[in-house]
């Protein structure tokens, strides 16, 4: 046994014995220590008489010696406790009550420790026994995140008190242009959403519709204004994204990368200079693994985050695997939630590429709507916002409406929690370098 497992955890006796007198005497505090629990106090008799207390102050009953005592006597926990005689030697002590604020104070504090003592002892025998560091080290951040997320406090003020302070920050942000977050380079979108903090944005939409295309143009249009992005291709190999990439920035086709067509003495001198612009002024990080569990995408995009990134991509949620047992629905559901979660935790926008089932195909209007969401998770839930791409011609019935609408997309913003939501017809998709622009916009490089 080592040393730290040797010490008794953290706990004082007699501050637990002294907030239950208080409150014996005094119910009140009751209703401004709601963040502590029987689980809190170390003692299990103290555990078993805070639990009794709270429940009767819970249903409106008086909680004093004699409630207490009926209630654990009920519940079978009289004896467990000590018997009346233990209650009431602890009534007994009968400390200031005007103290319990500050007892509750420190048995958190010392529950506090117990609980990071206890995660940091399962990570220490996970390391020995030889588990995989990446485990280890995902074991470490989802227990931290666990502790943190319990350990939240009220933070109930006056508004009267705080909205000077909000005034300067709108000020200040305006001042800067940060109010309006990061820019995609879709003026109606950036006017709509606000990118910036912790956000999920759902792109979604059918195959070929353009959804990494339509990413890697927003990850491009931000890498230019020295914005650090990443994205986990999931679905689509690196191979695959960077032809995207080099196409956007060289302007050539991109199916003469190796492929159906040859570069020519020119085509080659614009692939090199542009390969060596992405080079020196790029930021953009990447990560192909394939299939992984959601486990694994969390801590890719802690990595990616740590290292820089302010904005993340995520393609696609349908190659994410679920845990032992989960269907479809219920795979989407809980990964979808668990990335909602991440979001908060780490602070920055994601962008999570999903794809929608065939049933809108069934449709006369093949547009994605809202309600082509419902078998892909809880997406409506748990996203701040959701974007459809789609393309008319992928449509098309014949080569003359083929003719007609190539090029033509539609970029829907059509659910926003934070803003207005937005459909924007004047949208182009240039098939041969897979990029997305706005009516009237150029086609500038890193240099531009």
């Amino acid at each position: 046994m080592t040393h730290t497992q040797a010490k008794t955890p953290s706990n004082d006796k007699a501050a637990e014995q002294a907030l239950i007198s208080a409150l014996l005497i005094d119910n009140a505090p009751l209703e401004d220590i709601t963040d502590l629990s029987p689980r809190d106090f170390y003692t299990m008799a103290h555990q078993k008489i805070y639990g009794a207390m709270t429940s009767l102050y819970r249903q409106g009953s008086p909680v004093d010696l004699v409630t207490v005592a009926t209630w654990l006597q009920k519940s079978g926990d009289l004896e467990r406790v000590g018997g009346a005689s233990y209650l009431a030697s602890i009534a007994d002590s009968a400390p200031m009550a005007t103290n319990a604020g500050a007892y509750a104070d420190t048995i958190k504090d010392m529950s506090l420790n117990r609980r990071v003592l206890e995660v940091a002892l399962r990570v220490q025998d996970a390391a020995l026994r030889g588990e995989a560091g990446a485990s280890v080290l995902e074991l470490l951040q989802t227990e931290a995140l666990k502790i943190q997320n319990t350990n939240r406090q009220d933070n109930i003020k006056h508004v009267c008190d705080i909205i000077d302070d909000h005034v300067d920050r709108i000020e200040k942000a305006n001042a800067r242009k940060e109010g309006r977050g990061y820019p995609t380079g879709f003026s109606n979108i950036d006017r709509c959403l606000s990118l910036k903090d912790g956000k999920l944005i759902v792109v979604a939409g059918r195959p070929k519709s353009g959804k990494t295309s339509f990413a890697v143009t927003i990850m491009r249009n931000m890498d230019k204004l020295g914005i650090k992005t990443g994205i986990l291709s999931i679905e689509m190999p690196e191979a695959e994204v960077i032809d995207k990439w080099l196409a956007q920035e060289s302007q050539i086709d991109s199916q003469k990368f190796g492929k159906y067509k040859a570069l020519s003495p020119d085509d080659f001198i614009d692939l090199v200079n542009a390969a060596g612009n992405i080079a020196q002024n790029s930021s953009i990080m990447i990560d192909d693994s394939g299939s992984i569990g959601i486990d694994d995408v969390k801590r890719k995009c802690r990595k990616m985050v740590k290292a820089g990134c302010k904005v993340l991509f995520i393609d696609q949620l349908s190659q994410i695997r679920g845990r032992s047992g989960e269907d479809r629905f219920a795979r989407f559901a809980n990964n979808v939630n668990e990335i909602a979660m991440l979001k908060k935790e780490l602070g920055v926008p994601i962008f999570l590429l999903a794809q929608l089932n065939r049933e809108l195909e069934k449709r006369a209007n093949k547009e994605p709507i809202p309600s082509d969401l419902k078998m892909t998770g809880n997406l409506e839930e748990d996203a701040d916002a959701v974007i459809f791409v789609y393309r008319p011609e992928v449509y098309a019935a014949d080569d003359h409406e083929r003719a007609v609408l190539k090029g033509k997309a539609i970029i829907n913003l059509a659910l926003n929690r934070h803003g207005a939501p937005w459909r924007d017809n004047k949208i182009w998709f240039k098939a041969e370098t897979s990029y997305f622009y706005q009516e009237q916009e150029g086609h500038g490089s890193y240099s531009a």
